[in-house]
C-alpha cells in the first residue's frame, strides 16, 4: 500500500540523512588531513541541515552555531574534542526528534492497513495501536511498542484472522460490520463498540494504569514536593488516555500492560481485565557478571523518562545528599524547571552523576549500567516499567514502589515501603549491609528472570492465551 506521509515527516527524514551526511563528510575531512576543500563541504552540509531543520519546524540552532563555529577554528585538540561531542549531540538529537515525529506527531490518522498478511481467513480484525512499525520495518525501535504492536498481529494472524491495522488516532471511516474481532484504544476504537455486531468482540488494549489512580498520584507526588521544598512545579505526567468510562464499560474485556496491581487500578471499569507483561530491550543489554565493575554494590541507577516528580527522582536526589557512602547515576532528560532547582546537586554533588538522555545504544549507557548494582523506581504509576526491565537484564536489583507494576520479590528486589527521602535514605543504607555473594546471586537472578518473563515469545503466548480466554467468555 502506497502511503503519502505528512509534509514534516518527509523534512525530518531528510534532516536526518543529512546529519548523517555531515558524519561522513566529517570523516573524509579528518582523512584528508584538514584540507580546506573538505571544510567547506562539511560547512555547506551544515548549512542544508540548518535550512531544513527550519523546514521541518524543529530549532537546532544552539547546535548548528556551534558546529559552525568549531569547523572554522584551528585545528587544535580541544577544539577536535569540542566537534566530536557536538556532532554525537546532534546526531542524538536528530535521531530522537526524527522517532517522535513518526510516533507521536505523524501518526498516520488517516491510514488504513488493510489485510496486512494479505490472507484469506473468514474472520476480520482490526488493530488500534502503532502503524509505522509496519511501515518503515526497517527502523530500530525507539519503544518496546513496535516490537510488541507487530507481535499482537502475528498472534492475531496465526489465530486465523484477517488483520486490519490503523493507529489509536485513526480519525477515517470504518465499515464496523466486516470485523470479528477489535482490539486497541483511541477514539475511533470507542466508537466502534456500539456499532460492532452482537457476536463481535472488542478489547481494549491498555498500557498504563489507570488515569483515575495515575494522575491523583501525580498530583499527591507534586504537593508533598511543595510542602518539602516550599516550590511548585508543574504537571507533566497527566494522562488524557483510557477516561473514556463508557468504552471500558462497553468493552468486552482488557488486555493490560503490567500485573495484577496495574490491572487493579481498573477495577469495577471493565467486565475483566488481563494483565500481561510488556517486553523490554533485554537481550542488547545483557551484561555478563565479570563486566560489572568494581564497588558496583554501592551504586544506584535511577533511569526514566519524562515526569521525574511523577517517578521519584526528586526524593532520590535528596535522599542521595545524605548518603556520601553510596552513590547514585541519573540517565533521563531533566526539565529546565526541575533541573534549575536541583542544579548544585546534579553538578556539583560528588556523589550524584546526572549523564541526561542516553540511547540504549551509547556506549556511555553501557558503561553506566557495569558501574551500577541497583536501579531505583521510586514511581507513583506505571503500566509495567520498562526501564526497571531493561536495567535489569543489565545486572540490577531492582528496588522499586509497587505501582511500577512490577512483582519484584520475584526478581530479587527490594518494596519501596516509604517514598520520602528520609525512607528511601534508610533504605538503601539497609541495602548497603548486603553480602557481596548476595548480591550477586540476586543480580542474576533478577537478569534471568527478565529474559524469560519479558522476552517477546513470552509476550505472545501470554497474547495468545488472553485472546483465547476473551473468546472463550464472550
Amino acid at each position: 500500500m502506497q502511503i503519502e506521509l505528512d509534509e514534516k515527516l518527509v523534512q525530518m527524514d531528510q534532516l536526518f540523512l543529512l546529519v548523517k551526511k555531515l558524519l561522513e563528510e566529517y570523516q573524509k575531512f579528518r582523512e584528508s588531513g584538514w584540507q580546506q576543500a573538505g571544510r567547506e563541504q562539511c560547512i555547506s552540509v551544515m548549512n542544508d541541515i540548518r535550512q531544513t531543520a527550519a523546514a521541518a519546524g524543529v530549532s537546532i540552532n544552539d547546535v548548528a552555531d556551534t558546529l559552525a563555529r568549531v569547523f572554522w577554528q584551528d585545528r587544535e585538540g580541544s577544539v577536535l574534542s569540542e566537534l566530536e561531542h557536538v556532532l554525537t549531540e546532534l546526531l542524538a538529537r536528530v535521531q530522537q526528534m526524527y522517532l517522535a515525529c513518526m510516533h507521536d506527531e505523524a501518526s498516520y490518522h488517516k491510514v488504513l492497513l488493510e489485510n496486512y498478511y494479505q490472507t484469506n481467513y473468514e474472520k476480520n480484525a482490526l488493530v488500534f495501536y502503532v502503524v509505522y512499525p509496519f511501515l518503515f520495518p526497517g527502523t530500530l525501535p525507539g519503544h518496546t511498542n513496535q516490537v510488541e504492536a507487530r507481535a499482537m498481529t502475528e498472534v492475531l494472524r496465526d489465530m486465523g484472522y484477517n488483520v486490519d491495522l490503523a493507529n489509536t488516532r485513526y480519525s477515517g471511516a470504518v465499515a464496523a460490520e466486516t470485523y470479528d474481532l477489535v482490539v486497541g484504544s483511541g477514539a475511533c476504537f470507542e466508537n466502534l463498540l456500539t456499532r460492532l455486531r452482537p457476536e463481535a468482540a472488542a478489547v481494549c488494549y491498555l498500557t498504563e494504569s489507570s488515569p483515575y489512580f495515575a494522575n491523583p498520584a501525580e498530583l499527591r507526588r507534586l504537593r508533598a514536593f511543595e510542602q518539602r521544598n516550599g516550590r511548585r512545579l508543574p504537571f507533566e505526567r497527566q494522562s488524557v488516555n483510557f477516561l473514556n468510562l463508557a468504552a471500558l464499560m462497553n468493552a468486552d474485556a482488557a488486555i493490560c500492560v503490567g500485573n495484577a496491581q496495574t490491572a487493579s487500578t481498573y477495577a469495577d471499569m471493565c467486565a475483566a481485565v488481563y494483565p500481561i507483561d510488556v517486553t523490554g530491550f533485554t537481550g542488547a543489554f545483557t551484561l555478563d557478571q565479570n563486566e560489572k565493575a568494581a564497588g558496583h554494590e554501592r551504586n544506584f541507577l535511577w533511569y526514566g523518562g519524562a515526569g521525574p516528580v511523577h517517578k521519584g527522582l526528586d526524593l532520590c536526589i535528596e535522599a542521595f545528599r545524605k548518603l556520601p557512602e553510596a552513590v547514585l547515576h541519573i540517565v533521563g532528560e531533566a526539565p529546565a524547571e526541575f533541573y534549575d532547582y536541583y542544579r548544585e546537586d546534579l553538578e556539583n554533588r560528588e556523589n550524584i552523576f546526572y549523564y541526561g538522555f542516553l540511547g540504549k545504544e551509547d556506549e556511555t549507557f553501557r558503561k553506566v549500567c557495569a558501574q551500577c548494582g541497583w536501579v531505583l523506581s521510586p514511581s507513583c504509576s506505571e503500566g509495567q516499567s520498562t526501564s526497571v526491565i531493561t536495567a535489569m537484564a543489565a545486572g540490577m536489583i531492582p528496588v522499586c514502589t509497587k505501582e511500577t507494576g512490577l512483582d519484584v520479590k520475584d526478581y530479587g528486589g527490594e518494596w519501596i515501603a516509604d517514598c520520602t527521602p528520609d525512607g528511601l535514605r534508610k533504605l538503601v543504607r539497609k541495602l548497603l549491609e548486603t553480602e557481596e555473594q548476595e548480591v550477586i546471586r540476586r543480580q542474576r537472578q533478577a537478569s534471568h528472570l527478565v529474559q524469560r518473563r519479558h522476552s517477546i515469545e513470552h509476550y505472545k503466548e501470554q497474547l495468545a492465551e488472553r485472546f483465547a480466554a476473551i473468546h472463550t467468555h464472550v
